[in-house]
Order: structure tokens, then sequence, then C-alpha cells
């Protein structure tokens, strides 16, 4: 079902309707609300419904995680390799991990990394599943946001420099030079549609608007601050499309010889 499509998205669009010159409390209240209406699933990530549930079941392959180090590079690799529009939000301290051997479901490695590190969790935000910072600054409440039927891309720039005018805690926050893996292209997905975000909503939500409705292939990444980009920023992604995955390249093989000593 596409997102627009959904209960908790509909309900959510009425009450932003009903909410002009509501107080916040109330907003947040009934938002937190619609939230938790959404169909539940036995998970260990929250708010999942059945759509969620149906790719946490998802059997990855036998030694999937082997070379898998940091967080980071767990998700890359679900989105290069299995197609799974995981959302992410890194926490500024990815230490290396050491994820279960054998085959495991993407629920298992995702519960084996909030289990590892208490600064994750998993969860579904408008049928959108993230893995995220447990930071509170994603969950800061953000008024005046002034975006209508943008293009996405401009939108994401748009919502940054609000981000930054409108509260000190996101002053290093920068744009973003192109998508995440180097998708420039107007006619990319990633680029392609336009996207409103809620007057006022938590960032989280803000960050989930700006997928949009209509394309479930497509994920964020909000990535820890670094040499580059030197701040936090917004980088927009796609997975393949079940009709472009059979033109993925395979990987080079391994390279198992026996190493001189």
């Amino acid at each position: 079902m596409p997102l627009s499509q959904q209960p908790e998205v509909a309900c959510h669009r009425a009450l932003r309707v009903r909410m002009q010159g509501r107080s916040l409390g109330v907003f947040l209240l009934l938002w937190t609300g619609v939230q938790h209406d959404a169909a539940r699933a036995d998970s260990s990530c929250r708010n999942v419904d059945s759509r969620n549930l149906a790719v946490l079941n998802t059997l990855l392959p036998e030694g999937f995680a082997a070379d898998v180090d940091t967080v980071r590079a767990l998700v890359r690799k679900l989105h290069d390799e299995r197609d799974i529009p995981l959302s992410f939000i890194e926490d500024e301290a990815d230490e290396p991990i050491a994820l279960p051997e054998g085959k495991q479901t993407l629920e298992q490695v995702l519960r084996a990394v909030t289990d590892w590190y208490e600064r994750y969790r998993c969860e579904a935000v408008y049928g959108r599943l993230m893995l995220r910072s447990a930071n509170p600054l994603f969950d800061v409440v953000i008024s005046g946001v002034d975006v209508v039927e943008e293009y996405r891309f401009p939108a994401m720039r748009a919502y940054i420099d609000h981000l930054v005018a409108s509260d000190q805690r996101f002053k290093e926050w920068v744009h973003p030079l192109i998508a995440l893996g180097g998708i420039d292209s107007d006619s990319s997905p990633v680029f392609d549609g336009r996207v409103t975000l809620s007057p006022q909503a938590p960032v989280i939500l803000h960050l989930v608007q700006l997928l949009g409705n209509e394309d479930p292939y497509l994920y964020f990444e909000v990535p820890a601050p670094g040499e580059y980009p030197p701040g936090r920023t917004i980088w927009l992604g796609a997975v393949l499309r079940p009709w472009e995955r059979r033109f993925r390249r395979p990987p080079p093989p391994k390279d198992e010889s026996p190493q001189e000593p």
C-alpha cells in the first residue's frame, strides 16, 4: 500500500488541517497517539506495521555481516546488496561492532545492533523503517516550516536552512552537495517528485516527509559530523527497484588465496 494511503498518514493529514491555531502540547499528544495507534506487530522495532514486519523477516545470507565492522557499513551493505531502504541516523560515536554469524533475519541483525549500542533504536515512522540514534535532538519540534509542494532536493536544502536559523542546536548543519551515492541527475527518483512538510513537527517526522508518500524505495541518511561534511547534513538515496535489479553488477570475487608470510 502506498504510504499516502496508509490510515495513519491520512489521519495525520486531517489532524494537520485541524491543528491550525492549536497549542503545541495538544499537537504532540495527538501526533504521538496516531503513531501508537498504527498497526502493531510482534517486533523489537517500534511502531512497525505488517509491511515493515515483512521486511524485518527478510532472511539475510549466511555470513552477510561477517565483514561488517560498523553500523554505517551494515546499513550501506543492506542498501547496496539487499535493496532494503532502511533510513539511518548515525550516532556520533559509531564504534566497531561485532554482529552474529550464521543466517539471520534483518530484525535479528538490527536487534543485535540495538543490544550492542543503547544509543541506537529501530523504529518505523509513518511506514518508513529506520535505524536511528536515540539522541533527543531528532525529536525536537520545529515550527514555522514553509515547504509546500517543493521538489525534494530544494525542499531538503530549505529545511536545513530553517533548522539552522530556528534553533542553535542545529547551527552546524550544512547542505549536501549531492545526494547519497553520487546521484546528481534531476531525472533521478531521488529528485523526482514534490514534497510538503508539516509547519510544525518533530525533526524525525520532517525527515520522513522529505521522502514523500509515493516511493517506498527512497531512504534518508543523517551521517555523524566528520571531516566531510563538517557538520550534520541529510543525504537522500534510493535502492534498486525490482525491475532494475537484473542490471546489478555482481560483487567482485573474494580473494581466498593464502597470504604469504
